[in-house]
């Protein structure tokens, strides 16, 4: 007796992860507004930000607002336009005036990453 089909596909994680990296490029289906101190905003999904930060997790699963804006006070754009290149790809080169050991240790501490 046949219980059913299982359907499979390869390469699903990657697919998932390279579309919500295009998604974000083309600013599609954002449900999120990031403004960083210097009041530059950010567009971004909120599961992948809450998928891979504590503090955004716990912010967004307390705010049900559907146009939610998170104003990041302290965070400014070039900080925060790499913690969310890094949330979506894994990874992300620091330029030489943003890195520091202390400032690395700052946002993983405060981010929960």
């Amino acid at each position: 007796m046949i219980k059913g089909v299982v359907l499979t596909t390869e390469n699903h994680s990657t697919r998932v992860v390279d579309t919500f990296a295009n998604l974000y490029k083309q600013e599609s289906f954002t449900d999120v507004t990031l403004i960083s101190e210097d009041k530059f905003p950010i567009q971004a999904h909120r599961v992948i930000l809450s998928s891979g930060c504590g503090f955004f997790k716990d912010f967004i699963l307390n705010n049900s607002n559907p146009n939610l804006v998170i104003v990041m006070r302290g965070i400014k754009k070039d900080v925060l336009s790499s913690l969310v290149e890094f949330l979506y790809n894994g990874e992300v080169t620091i330029s030489k005036n943003l890195r520091s050991e202390e400032h690395t240790s700052e946002l993983q501490s405060q981010f929960r990453i």
